[in-house]
């Protein structure tokens, strides 16, 4: 594949391929969405559902926004137990409030 300059970056050596695999479609979907949020830190932020994409966007957001908080909204038990894992304050089937 071939790609302007300006649109590749290097993956840093300390990830493996692993490690750096996510960060080439979901990561990059969840980064740019969390950019477009426009969050700031210490604002909250609600995920819809819990997928590929948002449990990176979850551990992004405390990264950069360590004194915000996170609340994630998923159908399944499994993906609410692994959000707050991952540091969500709070998390609840979509008709929750």
């Amino acid at each position: 594949m071939v790609v302007p300059e300006s649109a590749a970056f290097a993956i840093p050596d300390i990830f493996s391929y692993s490690e750096a695999a996510p960060l080439l479609c979901a990561g990059a979907i969840g980064y740019r969405s969390l950019k477009l949020s426009g969050l700031e830190n210490g604002q909250s932020l609600g995920l819809t559902g819990f997928g590929a994409s948002a449990h990176l966007v979850l551990k992004m957001a405390k990264y950069l926004f360590p004194q915000s908080s996170f609340f994630v909204f998923a159908r399944s038990v499994k993906e609410r137990k692994f959000a707050e894992d991952l540091g969500a304050c709070w998390s609840g089937d979509i008709g929750d409030d």
